[in-house]
């Protein structure tokens, strides 16, 4: 079963997770997610 997202989700639950775990600055990881540096802090 798939993950069903909200219409204006950016995020899936193994990308927070990866987020969460991470070491690298906001700046980056939101490069690489394609999101705002604003919803990495989050």
């Amino acid at each position: 079963m798939g993950q069903i997202l909200h219409g204006r989700v950016r995020t899936t639950e193994a990308t927070r997770r990866a987020i969460q775990h991470s070491q690298e600055s906001l700046n980056v990881l939101a490069e690489r997610h394609g999101i705002n540096p604003k919803t990495v802090a989050k």
